[in-house]
Parts: structure tokens; C-alpha cells; sequence
């Protein structure tokens, strides 16, 4: 995406991993507890529908550079692919701004375009 973000899939597209820096590991972890009691407490136990993408792990890589002196960490999150086995026929990246949030090719809807649609087409 425009935000430089890595994103993979595994070879059987059931999962993604994001690559997110340590600012995101650090905020992350400031919610995590409040996020898995929510999963577990609403989503598993009650069975209550969410729109969260549900997170299965956070990984540290650590390595060492070609001088065999300085080391590096890259973080990951492994997370459900929403669309796994799912016929999709509108994708939105939504930010939560309206500030050139209109897409301009149409494949990736935005904020703005969301709300054309809900105007357009109300559920």
C-alpha cells in the first residue's frame, strides 16, 4: 500500500503477515490484553459477530548483519485472511479520515467511496 507496509500470505492464503515496526509492537501491546479478553470473552464465548481481524501471533526476527556485528529486528503479525474462501465484490481500505480519501481506479475503495455506496445503496 502508499504506506510502505509489507504484507505476505501463506501458500495455502489462510493467513497474512504484516510486518509492522517496533512503534506498532509497542502500541499493540499497550491494548493487547483489552483485545484477546474481548475476542475470547464476545467473539468465542457468546459468539458475537466482529469485523476485527483476529491476530494468532506476534513475531520477532532477529538477525545479524553482514559484519557479523550489528543486529536487526523485524516484527510480524500473523492474522486471518478475511478473504480466504470468500467471494469479495467491493474492497475498502478504510483509515477513518476524509482527507483524499476518494479512490481514483476504483479496484480499492476508500473512505469517501464508502460512503457514496451507503448513500447510493443503503442496506
Amino acid at each position: 500500500g502508499k504506506s510502505g507496509a509489507s504484507f505476505l500470505k501463506t501458500t495455502d492464503e489462510r493467513f497474512v503477515l504484516k510486518k509492522i515496526s517496533k512503534i506498532e509492537l509497542d502500541s499493540f501491546l499497550e491494548f493487547a490484553e483489552q483485545y484477546f479478553k474481548y475476542f475470547f470473552n464476545e467473539v468465542y464465548s457468546r459468539q458475537v459477530p466482529t469485523a476485527l481481524t483476529k491476530l494468532f501471533g506476534i513475531y520477532s526476527i532477529s538477525y545479524k548483519g553482514t559484519n557479523n556485528q550489528s543486529f536487526s529486528n523485524s516484527y510480524f503479525v500473523v492474522m486471518e485472511n478475511l478473504f480466504y474462501n470468500r467471494k469479495i465484490s467491493k474492497v475498502f481500505d478504510l483509515k477513518g479520515s476524509m482527507r483524499n480519501r476518494h479512490s481514483s481506479d476504483r479496484s480499492i475503495l476508500l473512505d469517501e467511496d464508502l460512503l457514496e455506496v451507503i448513500y447510493e445503496q443503503p442496506m
